[in-house]
Formats: C-alpha cells, structure tokens, sequence
C-alpha cells in the first residue's frame, strides 16, 4: 500500500465556516427530551451529527443530584464533563 504524505495547513477548519459566522462543528451538543408523561421519562444528548451520545432513562440521574430538573443544562453538562462526553469548552443546549 502506498502511501502519500501532503502537506495540511495548520491554519485551515473543515469544521468551522468563517464566511458564515457559524460556530464550530463538534462545539455544540443538543439534549432532546423524547418522553415525559405518566411517570416515564427518556431523554438524550446528541453530537452535531446528530448520532446519540449520552441516552437518560427514568429519573435515576435526577434522584442522584447530577441535574435538579429535566431542564438543569448546567448540571448535565457538569455530569457529562465528569463523564468525558463533553469538554468543558463545548456548548449544551435544549433542542
């Protein structure tokens, strides 16, 4: 197998276009709430490519005091740096 080395600009960002100001690719994560009623809940947290990256069943993460509510982004977020599914500097947001 050949293979060829070619040289890769340090400067250029195939994830981030600069034209449109819009943030990075893999910098913004989204928490989608998919059921909440009659005592069920499951959620999940999902990358920019949108595959599942973190999946809450029942309310165990709540009893536990890693999030105060459904809608605590901080402490998921908190959790999910813990967990090494984030990096501190990536955003969380309610989709």
């Amino acid at each position: 197998m050949q293979t060829t080395n070619y040289p890769v600009s340090r400067d250029y960002q195939v994830s981030r276009s600069e034209s449109m100001n819009e943030p990075e690719v893999g910098s913004i994560m989204s928490y989608y709430i998919n059921l909440d009623e009659r005592g069920d809940f499951y959620a999940d947290v999902r990358n920019a490519y949108e595959k599942s990256v973190f999946e809450i069943s029942g309310f165990e993460i709540f009893e536990d005091g890693f999030m105060a509510n459904k809608h605590d982004m901080e402490g998921l977020k908190d959790y999910l740096v813990s967990l090494g599914i984030m990096q501190p500097s990536q955003q969380l947001l309610e989709a």
